[in-house]
């Protein structure tokens, strides 16, 4: 179901006991929040006011723009309106994710305190990329978008995008194996990946996840130097490798089988096995009450204990990689 109502926000301030969040109105559609919570959406403008104790950090990009969403989902309210409010406040998202960046290890899932999960997409953008935005936008979910540099030239408006609905990541400028690459040529991919995504998005861009998921100590150790945090995953949904990838049920199959709450799940944009799982795919995260967010939000939320941290792949409940 669409949401009715959905903003895109400059940062909140903080005044007088109150966090106010302003974006803009998509359509003309208001939904009334819960008590003590005030919304409005006149002209195109919209502004909430939350009361700094009951405020709900979930967060929404990478220290950028965020997300207001109001789906129709939750408790009955105000004569029959369905609201359920995420208020995103940037601060805490760059806080977290500040955190574990210092810890300079690679992420491979949350917490699983919650019913959170990370859906995250390889090798865009491209041609399949605004479908998958599509799909996302309307069920009311985010996730994250690890982009290849080379592709950029040819979409230079869907890195903005994708940033506004959750967050994007660097995945190198040609997609190379990295361990095969000398220190300087690994920092050259990353760092002019990261410095073109910053300039598209005009936003900070500090999550990397590197091509195949090959790493190694030097790799690592490079990423740490550009302050950066390495995103792999818990769950390999296998819709690219090995080829020619799942098809599209047998990729709604494995997700249903193994995702778990705070799984970080990889998938691939611009495969049309995963356009089509991915209506399917959402439609069952919701059956079992779990909800797709960006990475940064699922480490604001639901972060690994620094135990799981450490332990890597081996610390991530019913990991599938």
């Amino acid at each position: 179901m669409e949401p009715p109502w959905r903003g895109a926000f400059v940062p909140p301030g903080v005044g007088g006991g109150e966090d106010v969040a302003e974006g803009k109105c998509v359509g003309e559609r208001q939904a009334t929040p819960p008590s003590p919570w005030r919304l409005s959406c006149q002209r195109g403008r919209a502004t909430v006011v939350v009361p700094v104790r009951t405020s709900r950090v979930i967060a929404a990009g990478v220290a950028s723009a965020a997300t207001l969403a109001l789906p129709a989902a939750a408790a009955q309210i105000d004569g029959g309106m369905s609201a359920h409010t995420f208020v995103v406040l940037r601060r805490s998202v760059r806080q977290s994710l500040t955190r574990f960046i210092r810890f300079g290890l690679p992420l491979y899932c949350g917490g699983s305190r919650r019913r959170d999960v990370a859906l995250t997409f390889d090798d865009g953008p491209g041609p399949a990329t605004r479908a998958t935005l599509r799909v996302l936008r309307r069920n009311g979910e985010s996730a994250t978008f690890f982009l290849v540099g080379r592709n950029l030239a040819g979409w230079p408006d869907l890195p903005r995008a994708e940033a506004t609905l959750g967050a994007v990541g660097d995945h190198t400028w040609t997609h190379p194996f990295l361990t095969r690459l000398p220190s300087s040529a690994v920092v050259r991919e990353i760092a002019s990946t990261q410095a073109a995504l910053e300039r598209l998005t005009r936003m900070p861009v500090l999550l990397f996840r590197p091509p195949y998921g090959f790493h190694d100590r030097d790799v690592d150790r490079d990423v740490r130097r550009l302050g950066m945090l390495q995103v792999l995953w818990s769950l390999d949904s296998h819709d690219s490798y090995p080829p020619p990838g799942a098809s599209a049920a047998q990729i709604v199959r494995t997700l249903a089988r193994s995702l778990r709450p705070g799984s970080i799940v990889l998938l691939h944009e611009n495969l049309r096995q995963t356009e089509v799982a991915l209506p399917a795919l959402l439609l069952g995260l919701r059956s079992v009450g779990l909800r797709s967010v960006s990475v940064p939000d699922l480490l604001a939320v639901d972060p690994p204990t620094v135990r799981q941290l450490r332990s890597g792949i081996r610390g991530c409940p019913s990991a599938r990689a």
